[in-house]
């Protein structure tokens, strides 16, 4: 992410190249899977408008996951850790599989879904991310124009 396209209302934020591992799992005969669950929650901060009016701000990770897994991730406002409607865990297209810049997705009232975080480009009190996820390797998380 270019330190350019971010500003933290708390100091400096990075958003590329993590490496967050959350879950154990045992490949040996007659092991299994011990279910382990892990939440990430971001600093603060606000993204700028994209002078490109047409284009839409979306979000990208990076993971590789085991058996009886999932990612789930959620916007909240910055000042109160409220849950913003429309990006709550329960409308975010929960991820079950490996993936390269796997496109994170909210389900909207129509039943349809989308990918344009936009709407919290700006948003009055900044916002901060909140992941769960169980057995996943997060490698990387980066937010585009496109």
């Amino acid at each position: 992410m270019d330190p350019d396209f971010i500003r933290s209302d708390v100091g400096t934020l990075s958003l590329s190249m993590y490496h967050i591992d959350w879950g154990l799992q045992t490949t040996h005969a007659g092991g299994g899977a011990c279910l382990s669950y892990g939440w990430f929650i971001s600093k603060v901060f606000s993204l700028p408008n994209n002078k490109n009016r047409n284009q839409q701000l979306q979000m990208y990770i990076s993971t590789d996951t085991s058996t009886a897994v999932f990612f789930a991730i959620q916007f909240e406002d910055g000042l109160t850790k409220n849950s913003t409607e429309g990006y709550t865990f329960d409308e975010c297209k929960t991820l079950h599989q490996n993936g390269i810049r796997q496109l994170l997705q909210w389900c909207r009232q129509n039943e349809t879904y989308s990918r344009d975080l936009t709407p919290l480009v700006n948003y009055s009190n900044s916002i901060l991310f909140h992941i769960h996820m169980a057995h996943t390797k997060l490698y990387s998380f980066v937010l585009s124009y496109v």
